[in-house]
């Protein structure tokens, strides 16, 4: 089945009968393809394949209490200002969640992460660095990871325009690539 278009996508989600298929109680008694099966979609075709993501993204936290997620999820913190690297991992785990959203979503709910976007993956690869090297340059300057995160991701957006365009900047500036 070929990729769904914007339209296509938002006519088929605004069904009546999605939304009174895929209830939280029908998520957490029913298997995924038996409900995408009532909404006439085959599980195995690309639509299918996002519902049972979708789905079992859904049941991930689905019934816990907050304590059981934060076990679960956040490895055991529940602060928001306490969460950072060392959770990545957990919440890397859930369906559809990689180590970049897993940092997303740790800075967007006040956590000290990074957020990998193309800036900061750019820098990382031109200069064969590692999250682990810029929360060791921040803690010399006495930064927190999400400073760094935010002072290089501006500077590179305000001098350096566009991703394409970063080797020439800092080979401009003499900064030759790490080896």
């Amino acid at each position: 089945m070929p990729g769904i278009g914007a339209r296509a996508a938002e006519t088929w989600a605004n069904r009546v009968e999605f939304w009174e298929t895929f209830t939280p109680d029908r998520r957490k008694r029913y298997p995924a393809a038996s409900l995408s099966r009532r909404v006439g979609v085959a599980p195995g075709n690309k639509r299918g394949r996002k519902l049972i993501a979708v789905h079992a993204l859904g049941r991930a936290p689905a019934g816990l209490s907050p304590r059981e997620v934060a076990d679960r999820h956040f490895g055991g913190t529940s602060g928001s200002r306490d969460l950072g690297e060392s959770q990545v991992p957990a919440i890397d785990a859930l369906p559809l969640v990689g180590a970049p959203s897993a940092r997303f979503i740790i800075r967007n709910m006040g956590g000290e992460s990074i957020k990998d976007d193309r800036w900061l993956t750019a820098l990382m690869k031109y200069f064969c660095c590692g999250v682990d090297d810029l929360a060791r340059a921040g803690r010399r300057l006495g930064w927190q990871l999400g400073k760094v995160d935010l002072v290089l991701g501006h500077y590179c957006a305000s001098e350096v325009g566009a991703t394409k365009k970063l080797a020439a900047h800092f080979r401009r500036l003499g900064f030759a690539p790490s080896i």
